[in-house]
C-alpha cells in the first residue's frame, strides 16, 4: 500500500504519472502489503482483500469488511517497529491518519496514499488513472 522509494523517483521525474489500476489484481502481490523491519527481521504488513473471481481488476477490489480491526494493528506495530526512528514524531500522525482512511477501494486507497505521500514531499505531478 506504501510505494517503495523508486516509486516516488518515478513520479518526480514524470509529466504525468498514470496509475495503472485497471490491470488484473494479483494474489500475493504487492499491491495490499508491505514488508517493514520488525525487532531487525522482515515482517509483513498485509491488507486483506475480499476474495473475488480471478480476473478481477485492482479498481474492482475491495478490503475485508472489519478491514479497521487489520488497520489498527498495523498502526500499533508500525508504532512498536519505528517509535524511536528519527523524524518519528512528525512521521507517524500522517502515517496513523492514511491508514485510517475509511477507503475501502484497494485502487483508490493506494492512489489516496500516494498522493498524500507526493504532496508531503513536495513532487509536483500530474497525476491520472487508467480507468
Amino acid at each position: 500500500m506504501f510505494p517503495y522509494l523508486s516509486y516516488f523517483q518515478l513520479l518526480y521525474v514524470s509529466d504525468t504519472f498514470v496509475f495503472y489500476d485497471d490491470v488484473q489484481y494479483m494474489k500475493n502481490g504487492w499491491i495490499n502489503r508491505n514488508r517493514i523491519l520488525l525487532n531487525k527481521k522482515p515482517h509483513y504488513l498485509t491488507f486483506p482483500v475480499q476474495r473475488k473471481a480471478l480476473g478481477t481488476s485492482i479498481n474492482n477490489s475491495f478490503f475485508i469488511d472489519n478491514i479497521v480491526q487489520v488497520k489498527n494493528k498495523m498502526i500499533k506495530t508500525l508504532y512498536q517497529a519505528y517509535n524511536k526512528a528519527p523524524y518519528f514524531d512528525i512521521i507517524f500522525p500522517k502515517l496513523q491518519c492514511m491508514l485510517e482512511s475509511q477507503e475501502s477501494n484497494v485502487a483508490q486507497f493506494a492512489e489516496d496514499t500516494v498522493l498524500q505521500i507526493v504532496d508531503y514531499l513536495g513532487i509536483n505531478v500530474k497525476t491520472v488513472s487508467s480507468q
